[in-house]
C-alpha cells in the first residue's frame, strides 16, 4: 500500500515544498501561467493547485502549510529523491513509537516495560495513524517530536541537578518544541509541559528558573527561521501560512470535542474500546503522589494542544494524531493497573487475572484487526495517496499530451504537473467569462488545452464547458478521482481537447 507519488493539497504541497528546497534552496513555487493571467487581470488563483497562495504578478506562490515538514523531506529529496522522500512518514511513524516506548520508561520507571511496549503496539495500530503514514503527510514527524520533546523534558528533571547534561538537556527540549511547532503549529501550547517539568522537582527556585529560561531560548531561537520564513514569505514574521484563523474561537471547543468523539476517536480502529484502559492509566498516574508530576506534566502538555485544536472549527481527526501517543501510554499503563489490580489478594486472583487478560486482549485484538488487514484490502490510501497502477495513468496521460499542453483540472492539479510536465489550471473557481477569456488567451498563446475531469468539480466544469468550446474526448486515465471534499470516487479520470470558437476579446 505505499504511495508511488503524492496528489490532493497537503500530501503533494509537502512534497513539492520539499522538492523546491533540495533544488531551489526555497519554498515557494513558481507557476508562469500565474504571470499571464495577472497581466490580463484575471484571477490567478486558478493557476496554482490546491493548497497554494494566489501568485503574483511574478508567478510565484507559497503554500500555505507549515515548513518544517519539507524542510525534514528536503533532506530526503536531495538523497534519494521521491522515492526516499515517500518513506518518510513512515520511518517517523516507526520513530515515534519507539520514542513513545521510551518515554513511558523514563517518566513511570515503576511501571512494567510491557506497558511502554503495549503504548507503542497502540500507537502503531492506530488506522488514523498508518493510512496518514502512507502518503508524505506530517502527522507522524508531528507525534515523533512532540513525544520526544516530552522525552528530553523528564530526561533533564531527572538528572542530578549539579550535573551539566541536565541543564543541555533541557536546552535540546527547546529545541525539539521549535521543532514540533514548525512542524504543527497547533503544538504550541506543548511548552506549558516545562511548567510542572520544572517547578516540582526539589531543585531551588534559581535552578528551576535557570531551566525554564534555558528551554525558552532553545525553543525562540529554534522558531527564528521558521518567523523568518513567514516574514518573507508572508510580509511579517506573526503572519500565518494559512487565511484560516478566523476558524478559531473558544465556542467551537465542547462541538470539536464531541464531533472528534463521536466521528472519530471512539471508533472501533481507534481509542473506542480502548477508552477504559485509558480512563484505569490516567487514574493509575495521579493516584500516588510520587507519580504526579509525571502526571501532570503530559496533561499540561496533552490538554494544552487538545484545547488550541478544539477551536479550529473545522477539525479533522487526524489533526489530533500528534496527540494520540498520550492516548496510548494511558491506555497501556491502565492494562497494566488492571493486571496488577486483578493479582491482589488472595482469593479470586486466578479468575480476576484470567477475565483482565482476556478483556485486554480481546480489546486490543478487535482495535487492532481492521488495520492489520489493510494490506489484503487494497483500499488503504486516502486524499493524496497515489497507487503504482495510478502513477502509471499520469505517465500515460504524459505521453498523450503534447509539450506545449496545459491542462485544465481539479484535486491532481499539483500532480499532473509534477508527473507529466505540462502547467495546469484549475477552473472551477472562475466565472463562464473568465473561463471563456482565459482558454482564448491560451490558444491565441499556441497552447493546447485539455479537459482533465477528475472528480466532482470538473464534472461540473465539463458541464460548463460544453456551452463555450468544443470539447472531443481523447482517452481515460487511471488517475484518482475526488469527491470536493477530497473523498476518493471510484472510476478512470477522461481528458478531451478543448476548441475555443471565439477570440481574445
Amino acid at each position: 500500500q505505499h504511495s508511488f507519488g503524492a496528489t490532493g493539497s497537503d500530501a503533494f504541497c509537502y512534497l513539492q515544498m520539499a522538492t523546491d528546497l533540495a533544488h531551489g534552496g526555497s519554498a515557494r513555487h513558481a507557476f508562469p501561467l500565474g504571470a499571464l493571467l495577472w497581466e490580463r487581470g484575471l484571477p490567478t488563483w486558478p493557476a496554482a493547485p490546491v493548497g497554494y497562495h494566489p501568485p503574483g504578478p511574478d508567478g510565484v506562490a507559497a503554500a500555505v502549510w507549515p515548513i518544517g515538514w519539507p524542510f525534514v523531506l528536503a533532506g530526503l529529496v536531495a538523497l534519494g529523491g521521491e522515492g526516499l522522500a515517500l518513506w518518510g512518514a513512515p520511518l517517523c511513524a516507526l520513530v515515534a513509537a519507539w520514542l513513545t516506548y521510551r518515554l513511558a520508561r523514563e517518566v513511570a520507571p515503576d511501571a512494567s516495560p510491557v506497558a511502554g511496549g503495549l503504548a507503542a503496539a497502540i500507537l502503531l495500530t492506530s488506522r488514523e495513524g498508518v493510512v496518514r503514514a502512507l502518503v508524505p503527510m506530517a502527522d507522524a514527524a508531528a507525534q515523533a517530536l512532540a513525544v520526544a520533546t516530552m522525552w528530553a523534558l523528564w530526561r533533564a528533571r531527572s538528572r542530578d541537578p549539579r550535573d551539566p547534561h541536565a541543564l543541555a538537556l533541557s536546552a535540546c527540549a527547546g529545541g525539539l518544541y521549535a521543532a514540533a511547532y514548525w512542524v504543527r503549529h497547533p503544538l504550541l501550547p506543548l511548552g506549558l509541559a516545562a511548567l510542572p517539568a520544572c517547578l516540582t522537582t526539589r531543585w531551588t527556585r534559581r535552578l528551576q528558573a535557570r531551566h525554564l529560561a534555558i528551554f525558552g531560548v532553545a525553543a525562540l531561537l529554534g522558531a527564528l527561521p521558521d518567523l523568518a520564513y513567514h516574514w518573507r514569505a508572508f510580509g511579517a514574521p506573526w503572519a500565518a501560512e494559512s487565511q484560516e484563523w478566523f476558524l478559531l474561537s473558544w465556542r467551537h471547543v465542547v462541538p470539536s470535542a464531541m464531533a472528534m468523539l463521536r466521528d472519530g476517536g471512539l471508533r472501533r480502529e481507534e481509542f473506542g474500546y480502548l477508552a477504559p484502559l485509558v480512563v484505569a492509566g490516567l487514574v493509575w498516574q495521579w493516584r500516588r503522589e510520587t507519580r504526579r508530576p509525571a502526571a501532570a506534566t503530559l496533561t499540561l502538555g496533552f490538554g494544552g494542544a487538545l484545547l488550541l485544536n478544539l477551536a479550529y472549527g473545522a477539525l479533522r481527526l487526524r489533526d489530533l494524531l500528534s496527540l494520540f501517543p498520550w492516548l496510548a501510554l494511558w491506555a497501556g499503563w491502565g492494562a497494566m493497573a488492571l493486571w496488577r489490580w486483578a493479582g491482589a489478594g488472595r482469593h479470586g486472583r486466578r479468575a480476576r487475572r484470567a477475565l483482565v487478560l482476556l478483556g485486554v486482549v480481546m480489546a486490543l485484538s478487535a482495535r487492532a484487526a481492521p488495520t492489520l488487514l489493510l494490506p489484503w484490502r487494497g483500499d488503504a490510501g486516502d486524499f493524496g495517496h497515489v497507487s503504482a497502477e495510478q502513477r502509471a495513468g499520469f505517465d500515460a496521460l504524459a505521453a498523450a499530451l503534447p509539450p506545449e499542453a496545459v491542462v485544465a483540472t481539479g484535486l491532481n492539479a499539483g500532480a499532473v504537473t509534477r508527473y507529466t510536465g505540462r502547467e495546469t489550471l484549475r477552473p472551477a473557481a472562475w466565472s463562464d467569462d473568465e473561463w471563456a477569456t482565459a482558454a482564448a488567451l491560451l490558444e491565441a498563446r499556441g497552447r493546447r488545452l485539455y479537459l482533465l475531469v477528475d472528480g466532482e468539480e470538473m464534472e461540473a466544469v465539463l458541464a460548463r464547458s460544453r456551452a463555450l468550446f468544443a470539447l472531443a474526448p481523447v482517452g481515460e486515465y487511471a488517475i484518482p478521482c475526488m469527491g470536493r471534499g477530497g473523498q476518493r470516487l471510484p472510476g478512470r479520470a477522461a481528458l478531451y481537447t478543448v476548441k475555443v470558437e471565439r477570440a481574445v476579446p
